[in-house]
């Protein structure tokens, strides 16, 4: 088994509009210390031809982001820092490539999950790749596109991803396309929760303060039956 932490489980063109962009995975060996997440492990999905902060400057985000309403400065990764130190690993050539059956099987020796698109749509990349890492590693994902309204969306991604909601993406236009699909709404109330339907995150009390972690709680793997979650935009 290599001793790697990161990989390359994926590079080519963009499902979204075509853009040079490739899938890393990290956190192999050591998963991620992440405080929301826990020990899980991270795709970051991005631009293979840029920094990822020059590609949110030149808007060539897009590869990798769609027309998500958080991409660019409203999106709460810092993009310099995880997605850059692996854009950096990569042009230095300290990211070996991998099959995702081989860092699927990583991740079940690990027995970890896996958040499927820590920074960037997991739509960008083909099903069949997620397919393989998460059939190979039999263990739970986390994941969330914004991409489910394009007339190419492959719904068999809803096995893996939940369905991104917000104001610009409702509810009720995912449910006319998608009736049975589970969605990851972001609200700035939890007052408007419908209690027969969704459930607000349970990474935090009424205090603030982190009580799950997503690596624990596991409600946002897509193949899960289960209500669907609504989160406050500044958690």
């Amino acid at each position: 088994m290599t001793k790697d932490n990161n990989a390359i489980i994926w590079q080519g063109e963009s499902l979204i509009d075509g853009g040079p962009t490739v899938a890393i995975i990290s956190g192999l060996t050591s998963p991620s210390k992440n405080g929301k997440t826990g020990p899980m492990a991270q795709v970051d999905i991005i631009r293979s031809d840029v920094h990822p902060y020059e590609a949110v400057k030149l808007g060539l985000d897009h590869s990798i982001c769609g027309d998500c309403s958080f991409r660019g400065s409203q999106c709460y990764v810092n993009v310099v820092f995880g997605p850059g130190m692996k854009y950096k690993a990569m042009l230095n050539g300290n990211i070996p490539v991998m099959t995702p059956e081989q860092a699927g099987a990583m991740l079940k020796a690990k027995n970890i999950g896996c958040r499927t698109g820590a920074y960037g749509d997991p739509f960008a990349v083909p099903l069949e790749i997620w397919q393989r890492l998460h059939k190979a590693a039999d263990t739970f994902s986390t994941s969330y596109t914004h991409q489910w309204q394009r007339p190419d969306f492959d719904p068999g991604l809803f096995e893996y991803s939940m369905a991104s909601v917000d104001p610009d993406n409702t509810v009720e236009q995912l449910q006319a396309l998608y009736p049975t699909a589970r969605y990851y709404r972001v609200t700035k109330t939890y007052d408007d929760i419908d209690p027969s339907t969704e459930v607000r995150c349970p990474s935090k009390n009424d205090a603030g303060e982190r009580v799950l972690q997503c690596a624990d709680c596991k409600l946002c793997d897509g193949a899960l039956k289960a209500k669907n979650v609504v989160i406050l935009e500044d958690e």
